[in-house]
């Protein structure tokens, strides 16, 4: 017959407890983990606006309401047969919006990083997670100002250098004969 020393048998036990120690904490954060991504308990909802563009808007833009950042930008979807961008962001799940609502895309600064500024509504009915925003005001372009302040306008330039081309070859007229002589 063996004989197992008490030594023997409380290190096993030991181990035996270490074990199921470690197996439930791995158990605990693994359905910890799962419950978080699938929502349950969320700060945050999710949230739509289409713009016709969102020029220097980018993943992860901070989406503030006068002026407090209260969500993020998620994604961006492209929708290929009216060339408008639905914008998927996160807000705070305490926020409610308003139904009338309005999104735009600004810049902190002349030359910062885009924002999706929120402009609260009045209406009384709340918006519910995963309406869309269609209010909406694409970023004004510096470039694009620069560019048109910049570049003359064709028909503009065409149509006033015709001008003084009239002008200087049309007939002098009473007015300007009378007062030579």
């Amino acid at each position: 017959m063996f004989l197992v020393s008490p030594v023997k048998i409380q290190s096993q036990r030991f181990e035996t407890a270490l074990g199921a120690f470690i197996l439930l904490c791995v158990v605990t954060s693994v359905g910890f983990i799962l419950i978080r991504s699938r929502g349950i308990n969320k700060k945050y909802v999710t949230v739509y606006a289409e713009f016709d563009a969102i020029d220097g808007l980018r993943l992860g833009s901070p989406v503030k309401i006068n002026g407090v950042a209260v969500g993020s930008v998620q994604k961006f979807t492209l929708d290929p047969e009216s060339g408008s961008v639905k914008v998927k962001f996160t807000i705070l799940k305490k926020i409610e919006l308003p139904e009338d609502t309005s999104a735009f895309i600004t810049g902190e600064s002349l030359f910062g990083e885009k924002v999706l500024k929120l402009d609260l509504g009045s209406s009384e009915v709340k918006m519910r997670a995963g309406e869309i925003i269609y209010q909406t005001q694409a970023p004004l372009m510096i470039e694009d100002l620069l560019y048109k302040f910049l570049v003359p306008d064709e028909k503009k330039t065409r149509k006033e250098s015709s001008e003084g081309k009239d002008h200087v070859n049309s007939p002098p007229t009473k007015e300007h004969t009378d007062s030579h002589h």
